[in-house]
């Protein structure tokens, strides 16, 4: 195996004895030492060439590279997504660049162009081909506030396809005390599944919560996806106090400590993994997307009984079956309704995905906070 001295807070791999393996990836996985890091390859310069290294996407493995700086170390390849790296325009899209990608049928994870520049804007996923295993859930939550006076319960829907009918659930999950949720405990891991009694895998079970992920990028006012999509919210470059009085502002904190703390305990965030048939949390936007449903048609407000029942119309024009008792003299409430399009958006996501798109830019982490990260989003119906 060979060795390389530590010199920069990134890899540079021009010299490398690895050079012919890696030159041509968007994304590699490198094990220093016996330490598995992922590492997206460096943006193209102003000047259109290429900058020969990869940056790690894990603070703490940069962390860990930078404590054996003027050392050698054991560097092996492990793994890869390839895409032609060149300089020049007219190979390589500059970071300055909106584009939309397609990941093509079978093909493991991410636009390569994401990797490179980390501006695009939306990625459009295809079909994928092979063998692939399902959620046997898909579960929505339309999230509140934690740290409110007296927090209101979460809406949850859980979509369970049964006989090629989707079956919705709905259900409401209490918050643990403030304290917990600012400690991102462990116990948020089963926050959302506990009112459903359900004794799933990671594999079984993919979630979407209506709540930001991630901060924006340094010195940015709201994240690209939320520009992008018109968002209410607008998610800052820092943590919000968990006391701030400021529309959305403790409400977003609750949600940030909540997807870092589902991170944390091993669920795999859209675009942090290599395989994006493992995903297994999104976010979503749902005023976004009942625009797109409706396909041009106006929606009364969403609290309104006939706003309400126009939002259960479209998911059952979409297949969704839901609970009895419910009915359009009868709706879902709002946050149901809300809880329901997100499970049904990763339900597409997986058996429907030309039906969906990923806006804004790849999450990283940063000191075990989300940074930017995608909304899923929904497309016009083929």
């Amino acid at each position: 195996m060979p060795t390389e001295r530590v010199k920069d807070n990134q890899w540079w791999y021009s010299k490398s004895s690895l050079r012919s393996q890696v030159e041509d990836k968007a994304e590699i996985i490198l094990s220093i030492d016996g330490r598995k890091c992922l590492m997206r390859h460096a943006i193209i310069g102003t000047d259109d060439r290429i900058t020969r290294s990869f940056v790690f996407v894990d603070d703490e493995d940069r962390a860990y590279w930078n404590s054996k700086r003027r050392n050698h170390v054991q560097i092996e390849f492990v793994s890869g997504l390839s895409v032609p790296l060149s300089g020049g325009s007219s190979s390589c899209i500059k970071p300055d660049v909106v584009a939309t990608e397609s990941i093509s049928p079978g093909r493991q994870f991410i636009s390569p162009e994401n990797i490179i520049t980390e501006h695009i804007l939306s990625i459009k996923i295809q079909k994928r081909s092979g063998p692939t295993v399902m959620p046997k859930y898909y579960l929505g939550a339309d999230l509140t506030s934690a740290f409110s006076k007296d927090p209101r319960p979460i809406d949850v829907a859980l979509l369970c396809p049964t006989n090629q009918e989707l079956l919705l659930q709905f259900a409401q999950a209490n918050w643990p005390s403030p304290a917990e949720v600012l400690e991102r405990s462990p116990a948020l891991e089963k926050l959302l599944t506990s009112p459903f009694s359900l004794t799933v895998t990671q594999n079984d079970l993919a979630m979407a919560l209506d709540g930001p992920q991630g901060l924006a990028t340094l010195q940015s006012e709201m994240r690209q996806c939320e520009q992008q999509l018109g968002a209410a919210g607008k998610t800052p470059d820092e943590l919000p106090s968990h006391l701030s009085k400021a529309p959305f502002q403790n409400y977003i904190r609750s949600s940030l400590d909540l997807f870092a703390a589902l991170v944390k305990s091993g669920a795999r965030l859209a675009g942090l993994t290599i395989d994006a048939q493992t995903w297994n949390l999104f976010e979503i936007y749902p005023g976004a997307e009942w625009r797109v449903l409706a396909e041009g048609a106006t929606l009364k407000g969403k609290d309104t009984v006939e706003g309400r029942a126009q939002r259960m119309a479209l998911l059952q024009k979409h297949g969704i079956k839901f609970p009895s008792g419910l009915s359009q003299s009868n709706p879902p409430t709002s946050d149901q309704n809300d809880a329901a399009i997100g499970a049904l958006l990763i339900y597409w996501f997986f058996n429907e995905p030309d039906r969906v798109a990923l806006i804004g830019v790849a999450p990283k982490l940063n000191a075990g906070n989300i940074i930017e990260g995608y909304i899923l989003h929904a497309v016009n119906s083929p």
